[in-house]
Parts: structure tokens; C-alpha cells; sequence
């Protein structure tokens, strides 16, 4: 992972590289960033770079440290993050180690991807994940020891909210590393970590990615030609998971879903509505959840457009648009805010594993009396 590889952040990667190359490195980083954004694939950039043999704006990619960075395998570049218990292992002694194969795949296949999507690649039942004392015990064994190849040696820890009241055990190592040592902290939650480890980093925040960044980022994968990339750029809202997800998804056109369910809706015919449903509740859940989020972006859109009459300001496409602007006369403010809280309420009740079939059944009723009401 090189800084080219990531969208955008131009200005970001600049400051970074500068600081390198005035040996000015910050001995301790915390790069805060929503799910979705870049701070995983910064920081391993950022790593390459400070490692790179033939640094000039980038890791050269060619050296010996660049090739062995693109194999997630320098000696030198300490990866961790939240694990759950593995095969026999008691849960206190299972670490980040135990699972670098798979977080190596992870990384080529997903280097975007947030927290929940990697537990859910390491396990199919568990969801409890973090990063105990024997993982802490293991970094401070691996800082104390000599680098085996570059000046530095460099400690990623990814999520680091999931470290709780065992970041006590680090403080001492961020305030006062060992000689050559660089630490990266990853997080999301500011919140969430101790405001004594917070003191001792250097902060940066790193946005969420464009719409332009994120339409460079589909640019480069291979997409079916009938993928909207101007609906997944809105829908994905800077959050490049969604973005991914969402391209995968080559079957579903949430627009037209969404325009058809109110045409039917309105109209009230059962058979209609039953035929739909039942089409509907042949996505998987995840899509379902896709298309509601689609549902509040739109409806968002299409209440800017109330409050300010400027279409410019809308994030839709021109199709979408002139639906919208069809809408007018059916569903001022009061009904799109209603319709808002119907889908968040949806949204809420699929997490919680609710008969599909049972919920559009319910919600095209409501959506009847939204509305046609006065």
C-alpha cells in the first residue's frame, strides 16, 4: 500500500512526507477517521514510506523494504488489532499474531474495509473483539527488542478503542519509546480512548473520502456496465466500504425500487403490493438495509431541495432529480420528515431480525397514509 493508492488526501500526504523527510517524525500518531475513510491504508502508507530504501514522494515500490512492505511481511512494521478467541486457545492468550494470515488476505482484499467487516472475516459466530493484556505485553516484548532491517520499527494498532482500560499498560511506552520507535494509533471514537494516551500522540484527522475520491476509487475496478457509480458515489456519503459493497451489488437499482414502492403504495392495490413485497424480501439483508439507506439519502436530498429550491445543492443524480421534482405536489416537508423516521425505524427493527415480508407488508400501509395525508 503506497500513498498513490489511495484517493485523494493530497495535501494530508504532503504534510506526512514532509515531516519524514526533515527527520521530524512524531514519535507517536493518532490518526482519528469515521469507518470508511482512509486511516488504516494512511498508516500503512505511512509506514512504507518512512521504511522505503529510495523514498521520493512515495515508497518506490521497488526496493528491498517496499517488497516485503507489499507482502504485509517487513520484519520491522508490527501490525495490531481487536481478535476473538481461536480454535483451542484460551481467549486471555489469543493475539494479533495468531491471525496474521488472514489479516494479510484482509489487507489485499478489503484494505478500506472497517472493524466489523474484519471480525466478521475471522469468525462466523463471535462478535466480541479486542485487544487484551497479553497483546500489550507482546508490543512492549517487540518495541524492547532491535530493528532487524530499517532505522525504525513501527507499531500499528488499529482500533484502538477496543484496548479499553489495557491502553494503561502502553503509557509509559508512548511517552517514553524505545530509541527508533514509531507508534501509529488508529481510531474512530475519540471518546473511547483515555485522554492520557490522547496527550501523548500527535493528533491528525483524516477525512472522509470525496465524491470525486470516491468515483476515482470505482473508476478503478472492474464494474458491470449497468452499475450506477453516480447513485453508490451518493449513497456511499465519503464511507469507501459502502462504496465497495454497494458495487458488488450489481442486481438492485435502489432508485427505481424506491420510486416503484411509492407508485404502489399510493395506489393501495393488494396484489400489487403483495407481488413487491415478495420480490423485495428476496434481497439479503444487507441489501435490504442498503435500500433504506438509500431511502433516507434521497428523502434527505429531496428536503434540501424543499428548504432552499436550488437543485445544485442536492447530491442526486439528474434522473433523481426530476423524480423529486415530480414529488413536490404530493410530499412537502412535514411528509418527507415522516417518511425519514419511518425508514430509520425500519432500519432499527431489520438489525433486529424482524420478519421482512411482515415489515414492507406494514410499511407500504403507512407509506399509503403518509402521503395521501392533509
Amino acid at each position: 500500500m503506497n500513498f498513490k493508492n489511495i484517493p485523494g488526501h493530497t495535501s494530508q500526504i504532503k504534510e506526512w512526507t514532509s515531516l519524514v523527510n526533515a527527520d521530524r517524525i512524531p514519535h507517536a500518531w493518532l490518526l482519528l477517521g469515521p469507518n470508511g475513510s482512509a486511516t488504516l491504508p494512511m498508516a500503512i502508507a505511512l509506514a512504507n514510506y518512512i521504511q522505503c530504501e529510495k523514498k521520493e514522494g512515495d515508497s518506490c515500490g521497488v526496493c528491498r523494504s517496499c517488497i516485503k512492505s507489499s507482502k504485509w511481511i517487513h520484519p520491522d512494521i508490527h501490525f495490531t488489532y481487536p481478535v476473538v478467541k481461536k480454535d483451542n486457545l484460551k481467549r486471555e492468550d489469543t493475539i494479533s499474531k495468531h491471525f496474521s494470515n488472514q489479516w494479510r488476505s484482509f489487507l489485499t482484499e478489503r484494505p478500506f474495509d472497517g472493524i466489523k467487516s474484519w471480525i466478521n472475516y475471522i469468525s462466523s459466530t463471535t462478535t466480541f473483539a479486542n485487544i487484551n493484556t497479553a497483546e500489550c505485553n507482546d508490543i512492549s516484548h517487540k518495541l524492547g527488542m532491535q530493528s532487524f532491517e530499517g532505522k525504525y520499527k513501527i507499531q500499528i494498532i488499529w482500533m484502538a478503542e477496543y484496548l479499553a482500560k489495557d491502553s494503561n499498560r502502553l503509557l509509559k511506552l508512548i511517552e517514553e519509546p524505545t530509541d527508533n520507535t514509531i507508534i501509529i494509533l488508529i481510531a474512530e471514537n475519540q471518546n473511547k480512548l483515555l485522554p492520557t494516551i490522547i496527550s501523548r500522540c500527535q493528533t491528525f484527522r483524516v477525512p472522509k473520502f470525496s465524491d470525486q475520491e470516491i468515483g476515482s476509487y470505482l473508476d478503478t475496478l472492474s464494474l458491470d456496465a449497468s452499475i450506477n457509480k453516480e447513485e453508490i458515489k451518493h449513497l456511499a456519503f465519503g464511507d469507501i466500504e459502502k462504496a465497495r459493497k454497494l458495487s458488488e451489488n450489481t442486481q438492485t437499482k435502489y432508485a427505481d425500487m424506491l420510486l416503484d414502492w411509492m407508485r404502489i403504495s399510493w395506489k393501495s392495490h393488494p396484489q400489487g403490493i403483495f407481488d413487491f413485497v415478495n420480490k423485495l424480501a428476496q434481497n439479503s439483508k444487507e441489501e435490504i438495509k442498503m435500500f433504506f439507506e438509500y431511502g433516507l439519502h434521497f428523502l434527505r436530498e429531496y428536503l434540501v431541495y424543499l428548504y432552499t429550491k436550488d437543485t445544485f445543492k442536492m447530491r442526486l443524480s439528474d434522473r433523481e432529480k426530476n423524480t423529486a421534482l415530480q414529488m413536490v405536489k404530493t410530499i412537502n416537508v412535514e411528509k418527507a420528515q415522516a417518511l425519514s423516521l419511518l425508514f430509520e425505524e425500519s432500519l432499527g427493527l431489520i438489525d433486529r431480525n424482524i420478519n421482512v415480508k411482515i415489515l414492507f407488508s406494514e410499511n407500504s400501509f403507512q407509506l399509503e397514509r403518509i402521503m395521501k395525508s392533509k
